[in-house]
């Protein structure tokens, strides 16, 4: 009897390229599985179809969960996705033949609750990297395996007891295998040559930089002869009911290019393209980082962060407490990058363990491996 695996996807298309690269491997390594990818949008069913055409050969079924009355209900929400509870409770019944799910988001334990289902294994694959603490978490005692991008998040979940000899594996990072094989140039945004920085706030109202410095940020750079800017926060800063500084003066500003959520702004188009970061708290930091080079963090909350683990990416480049610094750290941060090579290195490689191995085929035979020693007739 064939095992039924599914990837369940309530949340936003960015989730797909944390773990489906682990579906799409398992389904040509083992052909005795079932793996089912489910979503509750359209963009992240276009996304994982995408992503399956690198592929070749694999086995999954991509499936679109109707949402008609939750579109009704998503633009009075200002959501951009159909609220992730309410589609979990609604179709709770098309996980409960399931023997393993496995999500980037432990939220999809609820359907453990609603079905009363003991039975169906949960895998959580890590997405992202960074240092915040909402990844962890008490209901991760329900996990009964873990996929660790690397040594540091290992360390938190060791240290809090959820961790034994075999219930995680290291997997890296599978966005790496595949985010870049479609991207935009550099040319198509910006024809000169200047260098270009990334402003890649975080969501949150109460971390983001964001409601605080992004008109003086946007201003700083509409003015500039020396820059190019991308502004590209985190998805979900689009939709939040907090209001935002109005974009419509910056659109035909030449040296600005905005994205609040294309592809090109969560498959490291931008990451990989910028000369210089500035942000957060977002983890994209640690993608950008798979090549080191001068980032700028911003303290508008004046955070007490030199000793708080939260924050050790801001030990990666200089951090400003005042708006009025932004000018001349954006300009020593190019001549004082070497002083931070190093620790960019070493944080890089304690966030992600990276093999010669692509990380999807390395989640997929550590999920081959579980189910060996938890089903006994696979």
């Amino acid at each position: 009897m064939k095992l039924k695996i599914c990837f369940p996807y309530f949340f936003h298309a960015y989730h797909a390229y944390h773990s489906a690269p682990i579906g799409f491997e398992l389904s040509r390594l083992d052909p005795d599985l079932e793996i089912k990818f489910i979503t509750t949008t359209k963009n992240t069913y276009d996304l994982l179809n995408k992503i399956g055409s690198y592929y070749k050969n694999h086995r999954c079924s991509v499936h679109l969960l109707p949402s008609k009355f939750y579109d009704y209900y998503q633009r009075f929400s200002y959501s951009q996705i159909p609220s992730p509870k309410r589609m979990i409770k609604r179709y709770a019944k098309q996980f409960k033949q399931m023997d393993v799910i496995i999500d980037t988001n432990f939220l999809s334990l609820r359907l453990k609750q609603l079905n009363h289902n003991n039975v169906t294994k949960y895998i959580l694959a890590y997405h992202g990297a960074g240092d915040r603490n909402r990844e962890f978490s008490k209901h991760l005692k329900r996990i009964d395996f873990f996929l660790l991008c690397g040594p540091k998040r290992f360390r938190k979940l060791n240290d809090m007891g959820y961790l034994d000899r075999e219930n995680w594996a290291y997997f890296g990072y599978p966005k790496f295998d595949i985010a870049q094989k479609e991207t935009i140039t550099r040319s198509e945004l910006f024809n000169n040559q200047k260098p270009i920085v990334l402003y890649n706030p975080h969501f949150e109202p109460h971390l983001t930089s964001w409601f605080d410095w992004g008109g003086n940020i946007l201003d700083y750079f509409a003015l500039s002869e020396q820059y190019n800017l991308i502004f590209a926060p985190h998805v979900e800063l689009k939709g939040r009911s907090n209001p935002r500084l109005s974009l419509n003066k910056y659109a035909k500003t030449p040296n600005i290019h905005i994205d609040f959520g294309s592809h090109s702004s969560i498959d490291m188009t931008y990451t990989k393209m910028a000369d210089l970061y500035i942000g957060d708290v977002s983890s994209q930091i640690v993608e950008y980082l798979v090549h080191p080079r001068p980032c700028v963090f911003l303290n508008n909350n004046k955070i007490s962060w030199k000793e708080n683990s939260h924050y050790l990416h801001w030990k990666l480049g200089p951090v400003i407490d005042q708006i009025s610094q932004l000018d001349n750290t954006i300009k020593d941060s190019f001549r004082s990058h070497k002083q931070f090579y190093s620790t960019q290195i070493e944080y890089f490689n304690d966030s992600i363990q990276l093999t010669d191995t692509p990380s999807g085929i390395r989640g997929a035979q550590s999920v081959i491996n579980f189910l060996k020693r938890t089903f006994h007739d696979h």
